[in-house]
């Protein structure tokens, strides 16, 4: 219900985008994650690289993201 509350919604990933999403995350000194565990960064480059999803889930340069890695490598 609390999802419900905020209208949240989901964004689809492929494979490749979250390797390249854990790759990121390590170069850029961030925790070591598998793939799955770097899926909230995956989804946040998919929904950043595009206007009308910008425009969706109301990102701008304003916005402050919290991003979780769920999982050790």
């Amino acid at each position: 219900r609390i999802l419900q509350r905020h209208s949240v919604a989901s964004v689809l990933v492929s494979d490749v985008q979250l390797r390249v999403a854990a790759a990121e995350l390590r170069s850029a000194g961030g925790p070591e994650t598998t793939e799955s565990g770097a899926t909230g960064l995956a989804g946040l480059l998919q929904v950043a690289a595009r206007r009308e999803l910008r425009s969706q889930h109301q990102l701008d340069n304003d916005s402050v993201v919290l991003l979780i890695a769920t999982e050790r490598a």
